[in-house]
């Protein structure tokens, strides 16, 4: 796991969103990323989102 999803899912438990909520989250990141044509710990997509 990167440390960038590791960082999302723990802010996601904490906030005590459910586990099909936190999957689908990442999974949304993950499209956005292959879109983008970039890995998601990159800053550019993070300044993207």
């Amino acid at each position: 796991m990167t440390l960038l999803r590791q960082q999302m899912t723990e802010a996601m438990q904490v906030r005590g969103l459910a586990e099909r909520t936190q999957e689908s989250s990442l999974g949304a990141i993950q499209l956005l990323a292959r879109h983008d044509g970039s890995l998601p710990d990159q800053p550019g997509l993070r300044q993207q989102i």
